[in-house]
């Protein structure tokens, strides 16, 4: 929603199905959902050769000409064909000359095409202007900067290796990808596989952030392998997947790549305090003789071209970590999947959803909760000025399941500061939230003594 108010004007749809059935068949999410409910009026796009595998994936369409009927009856107006544009449209025409798909709605898809573009002055200016490239590129590193600090999560730290200085004079980055900008930008950027090894971005690498942002008491040093006697106070290893998208990108064992794994195993066995920041898309299972052995993990995600900045602000602590979990982590690749609000039995995670740890603590009083919201007095009870994520879970009357994430709000306080937050449960009638099920949608009622909160 927040998309289609800001002016979104095209949605792709996803690849899965839900409850069996393939979203890009799906006439109750394209069109009673999307156009009635959200009452979105743009163009609809297909994923990539998405419409061919209704047939050749899902399997909910004996052939193609019928995989097309599915999706553009559904709601689908441009067909993202990568290889055989004349194949679907000679489909399109098969199908309206056989009365097997009204006319009336390849013109529907098509003038909504052609409104966008006028919109967009294409018929008037086609190609962009190239003066403007650079501009465009460069635009936003702030708002890139910001983001990427916001969402570094502090995953386990030992109360004195971080921040990085006075009692860690010399620091000795490590691993190839501190200095590899493809690590922290990942799949589609540029390519489809990351940026390709012959181009380059604009970028500030882990290395070039911590470079930048040295304090004058710290002396900051590089290698790429760890050498025989690590001449350092502290080990800041850099680890993670390289860049990848897709079916390329699979990981059934959630492991690092070995020499990764080497390299935080040397590090730990240095005797050394040992840092680890992790630039990976998803959880990874770190060897237990390692992950137990770290002063501190720092799960940086990918950060992006201003990534460097974040990361360094963080391990420096000019900015005091804040991230927060947005999936659950598990402890071995065979717990997945574990959702938060369906774990499996027996599978505790290694860090549930919304964990994330601070240089400072916070303290929760006087919870009080309405079906409406959920308000509560945060203080920050410790030495440093810091910002806090509050996550507030509501479940269905008389469920014994785990609660859903119902809102979450966040707020900056100075040391020994109290602030009130409120926390509005969904912006849905009082009482109430929605549960989604497949292409049908139940109403149930939350009762006020439900919701809870949820800190670290």
């Amino acid at each position: 929603m927040a998309g289609f108010g800001a002016g979104a004007a095209s949605v792709m749809v996803n690849s899965g199905s839900v409850n069996g059935v393939p979203a890009h068949a799906s006439r109750a999410l394209l069109t009673d959902v999307l156009r009635g409910d959200l009452k979105f009026s743009g163009v609809t796009v297909s994923d990539w050769e998405d419409v061919l595998k209704l047939q050749t994936v899902h399997g909910v369409a004996p052939s193609y000409r019928e995989a097309v009927r599915l999706a553009l009856t559904a709601g689908v107006d441009v067909s993202m064909v990568p290889h055989d544009a004349a194949g679907f449209a000679d489909a399109v025409l098969d199908l309206v000359r056989s009365g097997d798909l009204p006319a009336a709605r390849v013109d529907e898809a098509a003038g909504r095409v052609l409104a966008l573009k006028f919109r967009l002055g294409l018929f008037e200016r086609p190609l962009v202007d190239p003066a403007l490239a650079d501009a465009a590129v460069r635009a936003g590193r702030d708002v890139a900067a910001r983001a990427a600090r916001e969402s570094v999560t502090l995953l386990a730290t030992d109360g004195r290796t971080l921040p990085l200085g006075p009692t860690s004079r010399r620091v000795l980055v490590l691993g190839e990808r501190a200095r590899d900008a493809r690590s922290q930008l990942g799949g589609w950027t540029v390519g489809w596989q990351g940026l390709p090894a012959n181009e380059d971005t604009p970028a500030v690498t882990v290395l070039d952030g911590l470079k930048a942002g040295v304090p004058r008491e710290v002396r900051l040093a590089y290698s790429p392998t760890l050498p025989p006697r690590p001449d350092a106070d502290v080990l800041v290893v850099v680890v993670g997947e390289p860049p990848h998208a897709e079916g390329e990108a699979d990981n059934p064992a959630l492991a690092l790549p070995e020499q990764d794994v080497t390299l935080l195993r040397g590090a730990v066995a240095s005797g050394k305090p040992v840092v680890a920041v992790l630039l990976a898309g998803r959880p990874v299972v770190l060897p237990d003789d390692v992950r137990t052995r770290l002063a501190a993990l720092v799960m940086a995600y990918l950060p992006g071209s201003e990534g460097g900045r974040a990361v360094a602000d963080v391990l420096y602590g000019s900015t005091n970590p804040s991230g927060r979990l947005p999936f659950t982590w598990p402890r071995a690749a065979p717990d997945v999947p574990s959702p938060y609000d369906a774990p499996r039995a027996g599978a505790a995670p290694l860090y549930p959803f919304g964990y994330g740890l601070s240089y400072t603590t916070f303290a929760y009083e006087n919870l009080r909760v309405t079906p409406a919201e959920v308000t509560v007095d945060v203080t920050n009870t410790g030495r440093r000025a810091g910002a806090h994520t509050l996550l507030a879970f509501a479940r269905p009357v008389n469920s014994g399941s785990p609660a859903p994430l119902a809102a979450f709000g966040r707020t900056v306080l100075r040391p020994g500061e109290t602030a009130t937050v409120r926390l509005t449960l969904g912006g849905l009638p009082a009482g109430d939230t929605e549960v989604t099920v497949g292409d049908l949608r139940a109403r149930v009622t939350v009762p006020p003594s439900t919701p809870s909160t949820q800190g670290e």
